[in-house]
């Protein structure tokens, strides 16, 4: 007896229709070795499902895709279709020897080798430190993410701010990913783990020589520049989307003479881009250095209140000039020009008695006020 031998795979590169991709993307890949009988014999009684294919191949692939399936019937010659008739089956002849039997046109193919491999791993991958483990239902794969990762391949981190990252148990300070809401993959940030309690996201920080790095436009501030290991902002577009739970906004200062001071302010939050990140904070603050930016009697010097405005977007309450071009083109909360502005040259807060002897170095961190903690 003439034996033929032919291996199929179910993601051969093969046209495939909607109904058969659907029973195949729910399943692992089948692979087997199909063994031809002689011609005119079947297996006769255990057909599961009929189809019309193009050739033997065709009707393998049939059987691949249906579980269950051990063996198929192919007629060698084309019928009134044009094409071959196709018969899946439940057993095979070895396990069925009384009912293979004669059957004119048609030839048997068996299925002694069948194997089930996942291949969801091999085409995915788990993001962030993630383990990824094959199934064979469903997307055929699922990711087993680590403390600080959550999604389908491990890829938003589970933190909305630092203070979050802190409770998940990242005491160290540097830069982490955090995930303020569900766009994207998160966004880079730099967490203070160590001041006050820990918890803070730096969202500004200069150090002396100041140079020009802050002397830029809208766009600049919107996207953020910098590095987080050294001067940066980090961005009015994130700046908006971690404000958006009420969070406490903590500014340090250092002077040349070795001063140091800070202020706390409450309920601290920029609006989005429609409203140009209007600035929004509390009256109230603790601290060392004096309330500069809402604590002046004259309301023309307040900046609470104020859109955000640079050299090329003058939003400021200054009728005569644009006071961000009057502050080394730099971009800030800017009403009558102001009291406070730390992205100047130099940088600008006018209620810390050591102003006059020169700022080197400032920092701005936010830290949500005290809520309840909880991710899904």
């Amino acid at each position: 007896m003439h034996v033929e031998v032919i291996v199929l795979g179910l993601l051969l590169t093969v046209d495939l229709s909607v109904a058969e991709f659907e029973v195949l993307r729910n399943q692992c890949m089948r692979t087997g070795m199909f063994q031809v009988s002689e011609k005119d014999r079947a297996l006769i009684g255990y057909k599961m499902d009929t189809h019309q294919v193009h050739d033997e191949i065709d009707c393998g692939r049939w059987c691949l895709s249906r579980d269950g399936c051990k063996s198929y019937n192919y007629q060698y010659e084309v019928n009134h279709t044009q094409r071959h008739t196709c018969e899946i089956s439940s057993h095979t002849k070895e396990a069925k020897p009384e009912d293979f039997r004669m059957k004119v046109g048609f030839q048997y193919y068996g299925f002694p080798q069948a194997q089930k491999k996942p291949i969801g791993c091999a085409k995915y991958a788990c993001h962030n430190g993630g383990t990824c483990v094959d199934t064979c239902h469903g997307d055929m794969f699922h990711c087993q993410c680590t403390n600080l990762f959550r999604g389908k391949q491990c890829e938003r981190p589970k933190a909305r701010n630092c203070k979050e990252l802190y409770d998940l148990g990242v005491p160290s300070t540097g830069a982490q990913r955090v995930a303020p809401d569900d766009q994207a993959f998160g966004i880079s940030v730099y967490c203070d783990q160590t001041t006050d309690g820990g918890g803070w996201l730096v969202v500004q920080r200069r150090n002396s020589p100041f140079g020009v790095l802050f002397s830029k436009n809208w766009s600049d501030y919107e996207t953020g520049f910098g590095s987080l290991s050294g001067s940066f902002w980090i961005g009015n577009r994130y700046l908006s989307r971690l404000t958006t739970i009420p969070v406490q906004l903590r500014i340090e200062l250092k002077a040349s003479a070795g001063a140091q001071g800070y202020a706390v302010y409450e309920n601290f939050s920029i609006s989005g881009p429609r409203d140009n990140y209007r600035l929004s904070v509390g009256r109230n603050m603790t601290g060392t250095i004096g309330n500069a930016i809402n604590g002046d009697s004259n309301m023309a010097l307040v900046e609470d209140g104020m859109q955000f405005s640079t050299g090329d977007r003058d939003n400021d309450g200054n009728y005569l000039a644009n006071c961000a071009v009057i502050s080394s083109l730099s971009g800030w909360w800017l009403n009558n020009c102001g009291r406070a502005n730390l992205n100047s040259n130099p940088p600008q807060w006018d209620e810390w008695k050591f102003y006059d002897t020169s700022i080197n170095y400032t920092e701005m961190k936010i830290r949500p006020m005290k809520q309840p903690f909880s991710v899904t």
